[in-house]
C-alpha cells in the first residue's frame, strides 16, 4: 500500500509540473524598447503628423500594451526614448492613460544634439547593462537606427541579449541579426514558440488585436505594407511543426489575426 502511495504521490507531482511547464515561462525577461513608431504611433519623418500624434492624438499599436504586459510580467520595462526630455510628462501621462505595466522612462536632453541618436541609445543600453547583465528583449523600429544601436549592443554583451525585434515602418532593409514584425501578434507568437509567454497570454493579446476597431493601429498610413504569409502564422498542421505543438485556440488566432492584417493591407494598396 506505501508503494502505491508513493507511485501516486510521484505521477501526480509529474504531471503537475509538466503542466506548469505547459502554462508558465521559464522567467520573465527585462524588456527594453524605443517609444515612438515601436510601441506608439509618431510618424517620425513626417511632420504635421509628428505634431498630431504627439499632442493631439495618441494612439499605441494594436496589441502592445497588453504585450509589454506579458512580456515583462513583474518586471519593470524600460523605454529609451529619442524624444526631448521636455515631452517627458506628456508620455507619462498617455502610458497611465493607456495602463502600461510598471516603467522606467529615458528621454534625452532637451538641448542635446538629435542627429546622435545611436550614441544617446548606447549610453543608457550600457548604464543597463552595469545595473544587471540580465537577458534583455530589445524592441525598436526601422525609422532610426534602433536596428543598428541593438546590434552594437549585442556585439559587445552577446550573452545579455535574447532577441531583437523591430517593427516594420519604413520597410528599409535591415541588418542580419534582427527579426522584423508588423504587428505585435507576430513578436508574441515569435515569444510564445520560445516558451516565454503563455498560449493564454498569446490569445489574450490576439482577442484584444481583433477588438480594437481602428485600422490604424494595426498599419497607420505612413507606414509600409506587406501581407502575412501562412509559414509567419500557421493556421493549420504541417511537417514544419511537431505534432501537438500549436493547439486549434492558437491555429485558429492565427488564421483570424492574419486574415484581419492582410484585409487592412490589400485595402490600403488598392487605395493607393
Amino acid at each position: 500500500m506505501q508503494l502505491l502511495k508513493s507511485i501516486t504521490l510521484s505521477v501526480s507531482l509529474t504531471f503537475f509540473a509538466l503542466t506548469a511547464l505547459a502554462t508558465v515561462p521559464a522567467h520573465a525577461h527585462w524588456v527594453v524598447s524605443d517609444i515612438d513608431d515601436t510601441i506608439k504611433l509618431s510618424a517620425v519623418g513626417h511632420p504635421i503628423d509628428m505634431i498630431d500624434y504627439a499632442f493631439f492624438d495618441a494612439q499605441f499599436f494594436a496589441g502592445m500594451i497588453p504585450l509589454y504586459s506579458a512580456l515583462a510580467a513583474d518586471n519593470t520595462v524600460d523605454f529609451i526614448s529619442g524624444s526631448p526630455g521636455f515631452l517627458g510628462p506628456h508620455l507619462r501621462s498617455i502610458f497611465e492613460d493607456a495602463h502600461m505595466p510598471a516603467y522606467n522612462l529615458r528621454t534625452k536632453s532637451t538641448f542635446s544634439d538629435p542627429s546622435d541618436i545611436m550614441a544617446y541609445k548606447l549610453k543608457a543600453l550600457e548604464a543597463l547593462q552595469e545595473q544587471s547583465s540580465e537577458p534583455k528583449i530589445l524592441l525598436g523600429d526601422d525609422t532610426q537606427k534602433d536596428p543598428e544601436t541593438y546590434l552594437e549592443f549585442q556585439r559587445r554583451h552577446p550573452e545579455s541579449v535574447t532577441a531583437i525585434y523591430i517593427h516594420e515602418i519604413t520597410r528599409r532593409a535591415l541588418p542580419d541579426g534582427v527579426q522584423s514584425f508588423r504587428i505585435s501578434y507576430e513578436v508574441a507568437f515569435s515569444e510564445f514558440r520560445a516558451g516565454r509567454i503563455t498560449e493564454e497570454q498569446l490569445l489574450d493579446i490576439g482577442r484584444k488585436m481583433l477588438a480594437d476597431p481602428k485600422s490604424k493601429r494595426w498599419m497607420p498610413s505612413y507606414a509600409g505594407c506587406s501581407l502575412i504569409f501562412e509559414q509567419d502564422l500557421p493556421s493549420a498542421p504541417s511537417q514544419t511543426l511537431r505534432e501537438g505543438e500549436l493547439t486549434d485556440s492558437v491555429l485558429e488566432m492565427n488564421r483570424a489575426i492574419r486574415a484581419r492584417f492582410n484585409k487592412t493591407c490589400a485595402k490600403k494598396m488598392a487605395n493607393k
